[in-house]
């Protein structure tokens, strides 16, 4: 009995809230959902207006657990996600299922994958968190409904608000609030509308990037996107265009971009943000690499080799680590995965379970949307 009172005291009131507050914040997405149901003041605590940005902080200064997100088409054709240690490369789980199957990822934020079933047809714009394994459809809007649509995913910090612009090859564009969920702000990228975009996105210094290129011409630009203003400009890359493949990234706290060939790759890193003159070749790296897959923002390069298999180069000290001498599946794109509570609150929220329950209203849809469009 003095056991169980013992308990019931330290429950419901012997630590302080914000001591309460820090314990709970730093504890893995799974842990903190279950302990939500230990008593009425940590629950309180975890539905606290300040906890989920919190619990994200620690989330991304976790240094001692990064882990990786990897998209990758199997040898039958089909897509499906593997969730890697970032230091090790040792598999943690699979994410094969017919939600991932069944969409493509276009970008990635503090935990959010922003999904469509078909960029140059689409449907259907979904928002998922894998940590808690929920997601939500988009409302409709006219401009998901049109040829070639293009996606975007920021935060904005001043109305603590994430924001994706969505916008199609008719030039016309649109901004959704997560917080209200609605379609609000009416965007133009007139000048974009003939671009080819190379996806992932980088978000920066509260500005969404993308490397474009016009069907017409050769040159490359970067296409940014301010989250708070709500504005389209560009930037000029530090080089004229090539052959090889370029990746934006982040390095040393700034924005740079891998220029990738077989022999050689560069790395070019923006010493001021915006001032285009401050572009700088910082790192010079001949790896004879089949195709670079990540960089880290601590220097780690992630690549694969033509035998299939994946290593990692450190671009500061030129160490390489073997991490799988051969790789069974094409990776598309890896990136970093971040636990976070997003959407944990939301009302409209649909488990990952239920997606194969609404397919076929999808299926319906589609064909209804086709009909219009004819």
């Amino acid at each position: 009995m003095a056991i169980m009172r013992r308990r019931k005291h330290l429950s419901y009131g012997y630590f302080p809230q914000d001591v309460c507050m820090e314990v709970l914040s730093r504890l893995p997405v799974k842990a903190v959902l279950r302990f939500r149901s230990v008593c009425k003041t940590w629950a309180s605590v975890i539905d606290a207006p300040c906890f989920e940005s919190m619990h994200l902080h620690h989330c991304n200064n976790n240094r001692e657990k990064k882990k990786l997100l990897l998209l990758q088409w199997s040898h039958s054709d089909r897509k499906h996600w593997t969730l890697r240690w970032a230091d090790t490369f040792r598999k943690i789980r699979d994410f094969d299922t017919e939600f991932t199957s069944s969409m493509l990822v276009i970008c990635y934020i503090d935990g959010l994958l922003v999904l469509c079933d078909n960029p140059r047809h689409c449907y259907a714009v979904i928002v998922l968190n894998l940590s808690i394994r929920k997601y939500i459809t988009l409302p409709s809007s006219p401009v998901l409904h049109e040829n070639y649509l293009n996606l975007g995913i920021g935060y904005d910090s001043a109305s603590d608000d994430y924001k994706l612009v969505a916008w199609s090859s008719s030039s016309s564009g649109q901004v959704y609030s997560l917080n209200s969920d609605t379609w609000k702000s009416q965007v133009s990228f007139e000048h974009a509308r003939h671009f080819m975009f190379q996806y992932p996105q980088v978000f920066f210094e509260g500005t969404i990037h993308w490397i474009v290129q016009r069907p017409d011409d050769k040159d490359h630009l970067i296409l940014t996107f301010d989250v708070h203003d709500e504005i389209v400009k560009y930037m000029k890359l530090p080089y004229p265009s090539r052959r090889g493949t370029r990746v934006l990234t982040i390095v040393d706290e700034s924005l740079a971009i891998v220029d990738h060939k077989r022999k050689e790759s560069c790395i070019w890193v923006m010493e001021k943000y915006g001032a285009i003159d401050s572009w700088t070749k910082r790192y010079t790296i001949n790896l004879h690499a089949f195709e670079i897959l990540y960089l880290k923002e601590n220097g780690e390069l992630f690549f694969a080799n033509k035998r299939g298999g994946v290593k990692s180069y450190n671009i500061r000290t030129g160490e390489i680590n073997h991490l799988a001498k051969t790789y069974p599946t094409y990776v598309y794109d890896m990136n970093n995965y971040v636990e976070s509570l997003l959407l944990s609150k939301r009302a409209d929220g649909q488990s990952l379970e239920s997606f194969s329950r609404t397919k076929s209203k999808r299926k319906k849809t589609r064909k209804r949307i086709a009909l219009h469009r004819t």
